[in-house]
């Protein structure tokens, strides 16, 4: 049947019963991933700050940049007779800092562990002069997604 799935379907009539057949093509990835995509993207949000300092950069204090949030978001289950898994990594998160500075982090940055540290983060800036009152950092975040189905798996 060369990848064909056969349906039978049967219907009556007043006093007559008939029986059809109607060839449907096989699911692929693609009919099974649709609306787990759709469930994986609703669940993203914005990145939130977690840098630290999280008030002001001083001069010559290093900041540890980072993001609070999930790193990873799955939705799974079945579709008939098929598994399917779709999942959104957090790649990267890029940090927009006032004076030009762009700096990319792997996954959501550099949490910092010890608050009495006065050096930069493994993901971090240090700032040598003054900040103009009220900058603004901004934060993108990259995400991929992926999916794992009975019948493949891809990006």
């Amino acid at each position: 049947m060369s990848g064909e799935v056969v349906a039978w379907w049967s219907y009556s009539c007043p006093g007559i019963c008939d029986r059809e057949v109607r060839r449907l093509r096989a699911a692929t990835p693609a009919d099974l991933i649709a609306g787990f995509y759709g469930a994986v993207l609703a669940q993203l949000r914005p990145p939130v700050s977690a840098i630290n300092p999280p008030e002001q950069a001083p001069i010559n204090l290093g900041l540890w940049l980072a993001t609070a949030g999930p790193l990873a978001v799955v939705e799974s289950g079945r579709v008939g007779p098929h598994r399917v898994s779709v999942s959104a990594e957090l790649a990267d998160t890029t940090f927009d800092l006032v004076g030009g500075t762009v700096v990319t982090c792997a996954g959501g940055g550099e949490p910092i562990v010890d608050l009495d540290v006065v050096e930069q983060g493994p993901c971090g800036h240090t700032y040598t002069a003054d900040l103009p009152e009220k900058a603004v950092i901004t934060i993108r975040a990259r995400w991929e997604l992926s999916y794992d189905t009975s019948l493949g798996a891809g990006v």
